[in-house]
């Protein structure tokens, strides 16, 4: 088979994210029901000598028309012993006319073990993609033999965006694990903001004890989590998760077991630089910081803090950057702002534009109902019905992706479908009576599932959140 590509790359382009615009475009060939990936070998001078693409050899019908055996399993879940197709990786490598040119891949994912031992076998030097393999044995087994690779489409607005788009394989009542877990290792808060859940329905209110996680569960529950083949781990969810002690540890501990992902976020007041090194040493795959407030005037009035407080945290935004770039930490670091309406957003804007030297992106998010918490409109504040996600993209507000994308777990072991929960009104779960995936999977869950899939959530506990009550 003819190669499709042959180009040098322009000067112009930026050739990382040229080469994989290519790959992606390979991907588009598959012929997996499944999944699709596409790859692409260069070699030292930036020619493209190879593309790839998952799915059967070409002397059998494609997959898509003949399903094979594990044809419609979700990606990524259950067995693929009855899988018949070559990997992209592979079929690079049988496309290739002179393997010896080989210097790079770039692949839309990661490659799994067997692909990364026969590409051992090649002069290829780096390799580039964007999404992380459930298994990560094939990355460190190819930089313990001096080989480099680059995790390109680790940016948090991929990663949000993903977790928030609710793909069919998610639009079932009985699911495969969720694409991302929070985890709260204290529903403590030292802000008191009063568009948030946590302070007008949840401890603040009264309506909840305070609390930190138990270490025995932690550790349970996060490798029951692992073993069901979730690979993003949060360790945050309603509180402030600074002010849980072991955080450095619970980091580590998540990362020793094999979580490939592993994110957090802070309100920023405690994230002095002697807390940042110990979770960026820890192995913190994300650090972001939520920024709602354009001055220490804003600060005291949203958050019911000292003015002050304001520019101690502009200071350990600037602190966390020079800690990642003093001691190589691959911490990415990244901040999120509330889009408020009118000048508030304006003013917002321009402080965004001094952070922006310090961080690897920021991005809005429209200012919500937060399950419906009588303080934003308290506030004077018009909130999004629902939680559609980033400002940028948002989402339809049913079904809401958090019912069947992303999990949530509150520091006394409750597993809640939404994001707000402070009060333990979306509980679907004890967790510590039953594993993670059959509180995934719970009557309860299926049932609340349904309703968002019917489009009407009355008589739910997102009635309010969705329909105002009405």
């Amino acid at each position: 088979m003819q190669n499709s590509y042959f180009v040098k790359t322009s000067e112009s382009l930026n050739t990382t994210e040229h080469f994989m615009k290519v790959a992606r475009q390979a991907s588009e060939k598959s012929r997996c029901r499944r999944r699709k990936i596409g790859c692409i070998l260069t070699n030292k001078r930036g020619d493209i000598l190879a593309e790839g693409y998952n799915g059967t050899p070409l002397s059998m019908p494609s997959c898509i028309d003949e399903p094979c055996p594990d044809a419609d399993l979700p990606a990524g879940w259950g067995p693929t012993a009855k899988c018949y197709g070559i990997h992209s990786e592979i079929r690079a490598l049988l496309n290739v006319k002179n393997k010896d040119e080989i210097n790079a891949l770039y692949s839309v994912k990661a490659p799994c073990i067997n692909c990364t031992l026969t590409l051992l076998e090649t002069p290829c030097q780096e390799i580039y993609f964007d999404e992380i393999s459930n298994d990560c044995t094939g990355l460190k087994l190819w930089e313990k033999y001096g080989r480099k690779w680059h995790w390109v489409g680790d940016i948090i607005t991929k990663r949000i965006d993903k977790v928030t788009e609710i793909n069919p394989s998610y639009r079932k009542t009985i699911l495969p694990p969720p694409l991302s877990i929070k985890i709260e290792m204290t529903n403590k808060c030292n802000f008191s903001c009063g568009f948030c859940a946590h302070a007008t329905s949840g401890i603040a209110s009264g309506g909840k004890t305070n609390g930190d996680i138990n270490w025995a569960f932690y550790q349970k529950i996060i490798s029951d989590i692992r073993d069901s083949g979730v690979e993003e781990l949060g360790m945050f969810y309603i509180g402030e998760s600074l002010l849980y002690p072991d955080l450095a540890d619970a980091i580590k501990y998540a990362k020793d077991i094999g979580f490939p992902y592993v994110f957090l976020t802070t309100n920023g007041s405690l994230a002095i630089p002697e807390k940042i090194n110990d979770l960026m040493r820890a192995g913190l795959d994300s650090l972001k910081f939520s920024i709602n407030w354009s001055n220490m005037w804003e600060f005291r009035q949203i958050t019911g803090r000292a003015p002050s407080g304001f520019e101690k945290i502009i200071d350990n935004v600037k602190s966390a950057r020079k800690i990642r770039d003093d001691n190589h930490y691959s911490t990415k670091i990244y901040a999120s702002s509330i889009k408020y309406d009118g000048m508030q957003f304006e003013r917002m804007r321009t402080l965004v534009e001094t952070l922006r030297p310090y961080i690897d992106e920021h991005y809005w998010l429209p200012l919500l109902s937060f399950g419906d918490s009588p303080g934003v409109k308290k506030l004077g504040y018009r909130p999004t019905v629902g939680n559609p996600g980033r400002a940028d993209n948002m989402r339809q507000p049913l079904p809401c992706w958090a019912v069947f994308k992303e999990a949530h777990i509150t520091y006394d072991g409750k597993l809640s479908a939404c994001c707000f929960d402070a009060s333990d009104k979306w509980v679907m779960a004890d967790l510590n009576i039953v594993s993670f995936m059959d509180g995934w999977n719970s009557k309860e869950f299926q049932n609340l599932r349904l309703a968002h899939l019917s489009g009407d959530v009355h008589s739910t506990p997102c009635q309010n959140c969705i329909h105002g009550g009405d």
